[in-house]
């Protein structure tokens, strides 16, 4: 994992502190949007409502092994747990969100990592990626909506400067970070029913003068809620009273 200081301390925050100002360490859970926007009345903040806040830990299925955590959203009114589990080489994350309101909703899901990314390492993505789907873009500069061949992101890991966050299908649900000197490989991997997008961030020096990157199994795309339901139509719903479940493995070789 990336880190910004060499201090990976953990840190609290207020409800709705922009995500910047954070430590940015370690990997997030972004729900129910990645941007902040408004909807349905609600002032959503930057990353989410649930990565700034404390969750509950099960003591009891601590005991089996287990890290299972829950939250209460402010603002939406979802219950997300997630469960973690280890096998080996493998992380397992389980996923189970309940919507305790009155009507239907809307959300976006994404898993927000940040990853140390050196001059050499690469991305391996779902077979047959020809495009990508740009959110935003520095050198050269890129718009949202716009599509770019799957080219331009070799060529911004090879840079020395700009940004870009951009999407894909999820294909086969695989995707992969690769180090360019040892080939040691970190895998996501999942079920594409039910995450059809990948989110692909990476940083060469473009935005506040870091490297990193991040691979990002989602709900849907763009990263603002009001935005993927109205204009891309790329979103996941659940209805009232109702829960819904998906789940993501990391695999290190």
């Amino acid at each position: 994992m990336w880190s910004a200081s060499e201090k990976r301390k953990l840190f609290s925050n207020a409800f709705g502190t922009p995500f910047e100002q954070s430590t940015l360490t370690g990997a997030d859970e972004c729900l129910p949007t990645i941007l902040p926007c408004r909807w349905k009345g609600r002032d959503l903040p930057d990353h989410g409502e649930v990565w700034s806040r404390s969750w509950q830990l099960n003591e009891e299925a601590l005991v089996t092994g287990n890290l299972t955590t829950s939250v209460a959203l402010p603002l939406t009114p979802f219950q997300l747990t997630r469960t973690i589990s280890l096998n080996n080489a493998d992380l397992r994350f389980d996923y189970r969100l309940e919507n305790r309101g009155g009507e239907s909703e809307y959300f976006i899901w994404t898993w927000h990592p940040l990853f140390c990314f050196e001059c050499g390492d690469y991305f391996e993505l779902p077979p047959h990626t020809e495009t990508l789907k740009v959110e935003i873009a520095l050198d050269p500069k890129g718009t949202r909506g716009e599509t770019w061949p799957v080219e331009r992101l070799r060529q911004m890991a090879e840079s020395q400067s700009g940004y870009l966050k951009a999407f894909v299908p999820a294909g086969n649900g695989k995707a992969a970070l690769v180090h360019g000197k040892t080939q040691e490989r970190l895998e996501l991997s999942w079920d594409p029913t039910q995450l059809p997008w990948l989110g692909i961030w990476i940083t060469r020096g473009g935005w506040n003068g870091y490297d990193h990157a991040a691979l990002e199994p989602t709900h849907g795309a763009p990263d603002a809620l009001d935005v993927a339901v109205e204009q891309w139509r790329a979103h996941a719903t659940v209805a009232s009273g109702a829960t819904t479940h998906w789940q993501m493995n990391i695999h290190l070789t």
